[in-house]
């Protein structure tokens, strides 16, 4: 078999098994659920029980992730809380009472070597 072939092979073999995503700060589930529509196979973390996530569900803080454990996924969604950095929460005088983490979140992903969103 010549390499362009096995080349091809191996693309095709791929494209044959669903792709598989982490659901970072998941919640109930919602963009989890969007996923799995467009055919992914989903993983939510979330620090917080999850008693109705429809898909695997691990509990544990999503930035003691192992780089290990997300480089296993074909890509990530996160979705840290995001409060503290509203107009809002500005105006208010009160964006200090939420955590700052798409700086965080953001270098862990980029240290994974996956595709990601946030």
């Amino acid at each position: 078999m010549k390499p362009i072939e096995k080349m091809e092979t191996a693309l095709i073999a791929s494209w044959s098994r669903q792709f598989r995503l982490l659901d970072l700060f998941c919640c109930a589930g919602g963009a989890g659920v969007g996923y799995s529509t467009a055919g992914f196979e989903v993983v939510g973390i979330d620090i917080r029980p999850q008693p109705n996530y429809p898909f695997p569900f691990i509990q544990t803080d999503a930035l003691s992730l192992d780089p290990k454990f997300i480089g296993t996924f074909d890509a990530v969604h996160a979705s840290p809380p995001c409060q503290s950095y509203s107009d809002l929460a500005k105006r208010n005088g009160n964006a200090d009472e939420w955590p700052r983490l798409i700086e965080s979140v953001r270098e862990m992903l980029i240290r994974a070597a996956v595709s990601w969103v946030i």
